[in-house]
C-alpha cells in the first residue's frame, strides 16, 4: 500500500523550503532542473520507491498555480510511494503554519 502526500510550504524561496524540510525529516535534497517542473526543483529518493520533490507551485507554461486549488502555497512538497506517511506528517506538521498537508492519497 503506497501513500502519496502533497504538502504546501509557505516560504519565500525554494532554498528556505529545503531548509525547513531537511530540518524536519532526515533527507538531503539534490538540485535538479526541468522546464516541465518550472526550472529548479529539489529531489530526494528513488524514482521507483519513496521519493520527495520540492518544486514551485507555478505552471511553467501559463504562470498560473500548478496545483490551482492550493494557489496560496508558493512551494509544494510531493511525498510519493511512502509507507511512513503518518510519521512524516507528524514531523512536517510540527512546523506550524508554514507547512500544511494538502492531499493524502492511498493507492
Amino acid at each position: 500500500m503506497a501513500v502519496y502526500d502533497l504538502y504546501g510550504i509557505s516560504t519565500g524561496t525554494i532554498e528556505s523550503a529545503r531548509q525547513i524540510v531537511e530540518r524536519l525529516i532526515p533527507v538531503k535534497f539534490c538540485e535538479s532542473h526541468s522546464d516541465y517542473k518550472n526550472g529548479k526543483y529539489l529531489f530526494y529518493g528513488d524514482e521507483d520507491a519513496e521519493s520527495f520533490t520540492i518544486k514551485s507551485n507555478t505552471d511553467p507554461y501559463d504562470g498560473e498555480p500548478a496545483e490551482p486549488q492550493f494557489g496560496d502555497y508558493p512551494f509544494l512538497l510531493y511525498v510519493d510511494e511512502t509507507e511512513r506517511s503518518s510519521d512524516l506528517q507528524k514531523a512536517l506538521l510540527s512546523e506550524g503554519e508554514s507547512v500544511a498537508l494538502l492531499r493524502h492519497e492511498i493507492l
